[in-house]
């Protein structure tokens, strides 16, 4: 268990390191892409080994979390690698696994929320509904493709934003907020500075998939 742990502790933290240059880096260029690939094979084996760890100690939430961010990665990742996405094997197998998942953190959800202390398997009904709440919203949009048949290339480009850098936001909060805080000296906790890098991440999303539509804007124009 502890090599589990070191495992998925050492990977973790690279990952964190990795998206951080991801992100910073030039998009579509060659070392962004170095870096991308450097971070899906560390963010997938830190998902894996905590996946395996939450098996072994029972902890349903941090199943469901690890579940979501293979989803993440995986699909973020087909995005930036495919020239057209379809309604094939690559989108359903996903679309139905991470639909499940998310059916089933909700229904922990209410069960935690059903109980005295709004808990479930030690963990709060909001837990469970904020997972479930972007496993459902992942399904759907992964559902929509089916609609459609395929993506437009502005589409592609949000889709591959937007959930790796969701899984980042979820790395990152579990270093920073999460575990992975009790690794930083008592002053540095309580000064409120580990807070900052997770709503920092969610603007810089959005940022760059309000960048996508306006380069997509200008283009028509031209």
């Amino acid at each position: 268990m502890a090599f589990i742990l070191f495992i998925h502790v050492v990977f973790g933290t690279a990952a964190v390191i990795l998206g951080f240059f991801s992100l910073t880096s030039k998009k579509g260029a060659k070392a962004h892409r170095l870096v991308g690939k450097g971070y899906v094979l560390t963010m997938l084996i830190m998902a894996a080994s905590g996946l395996l760890a939450a098996l072994i100690k029972s902890q349903i939430i941090n199943v469901f979390a690890a579940l979501l961010t293979c989803y993440l990665v995986l699909t973020a990742w087909h995005a930036a690698t495919s020239k057209r996405i379809i309604f094939d094997k690559w989108v359903i197998t996903p679309c139905l696994s991470i639909l499940l998942v998310g059916l089933c953190a909700m229904a922990a959800g209410l069960m935690a929320l059903d109980s005295v202390d709004n808990q479930f398997a030690g963990f709060s009904h909001v837990a469970y509904f904020f997972i479930g709440g972007i496993a459902l919203l992942g399904g759907l949009l992964d559902s929509y493709i089916l609609l459609k048949n395929t993506l437009s290339e502005k589409q592609r480009l949000v889709r591959h934003i937007w959930r790796m850098t969701f899984s980042y936001f979820i790395a990152a909060g579990s270093l920073f907020t999460g575990p992975g805080a009790s690794a930083f000296p008592e002053s540095i906790r309580n000064s409120g500075v580990l807070g900052i890098p997770e709503p920092l991440i969610l603007i810089v999303m959005l940022f760059f998939i309000a960048k996508t539509f306006l380069q997509s804007k200008k283009t028509k124009r031209a």
